[in-house]
C-alpha cells in the first residue's frame, strides 16, 4: 500500500514517462512535491521500488521503469521459492513481464525467503 506521497510522486513519474518518454531527473521530483531534499526523494523511490510499483537500474540517469503489475511482489512461503522462479522466468520468456521486473521479484522473494529462514 502506498502513502499518499508515494502515490503522488508515482502518478508524477507516470504522467513525465508518459508525456516525454524519460523518468523525470530528481530535481524535477523536487520540485514537483515541493520538497527540498535529495534523500526525501530516494527515500520514496526506494518505497516504490520495493513495493514493486517501479524498477530502477542503477548507475543510469532517469532509468526507472514503471510496472503496471505489482501483484508479482507477493510474500513467497518458505519452500517455494523455486516454484516463483520458475513461474517468474516463464512469464518473463513468454513477454508478459519484463526481465527487469521479474528479477525485482524475485530478489524480493529471497529476500523475504532468507528472513523466515
Amino acid at each position: 500500500m502506498l502513502t499518499p506521497r508515494q502515490a503522488q510522486l508515482l502518478a508524477f513519474i507516470k504522467s513525465e514517462i508518459a508525456r516525454r518518454d524519460v523518468a523525470p531527473t530528481i530535481a524535477e521530483m523536487e520540485a514537483h512535491l515541493g520538497v527540498r531534499s535529495k534523500s526525501t526523494i530516494l527515500e520514496k523511490l526506494n518505497a516504490l521500488e520495493r513495493c514493486g510499483a517501479i524498477v530502477r537500474e542503477r548507475g543510469k540517469s532517469r532509468a526507472i521503469q514503471v510496472i503496471d503489475k505489482p501483484s508479482l511482489g507477493v510474500m513467497v512461503k518458505r519452500g517455494e521459492l523455486r516454484r516463483v522462479i520458475a513461474a517468474l522466468d516463464e512469464a518473463a520468456q513468454r513477454g508478459q513481464v519484463s526481465a527487469a521486473h521479474a528479477l525485482s521479484a524475485l530478489n524480493r522473494a529471497k529476500v523475504r525467503d532468507r528472513r523466515r529462514a
